[in-house]
């Protein structure tokens, strides 16, 4: 057998086992349940479904209230709840949940000013030798604001990386 047939063989052995690995990691990461869903039974397929994942688009589903509940249900199975202890934990876990929502949203658009600042002290040193179009181009490239448009028109389009 010749080099450029050994090179070709090589070739098409290695993608073939990199598309294996790459179905098989895809199936790990997108398709499986975590082991507390997976104990469930009809739960299962409600938890398993596509919109499940997406945070966006779960908090706007109809059954919201299944999944309330199962979450209810899940908790006070696990602690052991009381009946007087689940008004009160129930209340307070949800307090708990906003004020984390509220501190993660701050901590974002603290890191999102923070970034800008950052990138204009870095624009300012390489426009020392960068013509304005040069400028310009790396502003869509590397802005802060531009880097999270692109990021979402790739997430909207369903292209992520």
């Amino acid at each position: 057998m010749n080099a450029k047939a050994k090179a070709i063989l090589a070739f098409i052995t290695i993608f073939l086992l990199g598309m294996m690995a790459g179905y098989f990691l895809n199936n790990v990461f997108h398709k499986t349940a975590s082991p507390i869903f997976s104990e469930r039974g009809a739960e299962r397929s409600h938890v398993e479904s596509p919109g499940f994942r997406d945070r966006g688009q779960t908090r706007m589903q109809p059954d919201s209230d299944r999944r309330r509940q199962w979450i209810e249900n899940h908790f006070t199975e696990r602690l052991d709840l009381q009946e007087n202890q689940k008004n009160s934990f129930f209340t307070r876990i949800s307090e708990y949940n906003s004020g984390v929502r509220e501190k993660i949203s701050d901590f974002r658009n603290h890191e999102r000013d923070m970034l800008r600042e950052y990138y204009m002290e870095f624009r300012l040193d390489v426009s020392a030798y960068l013509t304005e179009e040069q400028l310009a181009r790396l502003d869509e490239m590397v802005h802060p604001d531009s880097v999270h448009r692109m990021r979402m028109e790739r997430l909207r389009s369903g292209r992520s990386r």
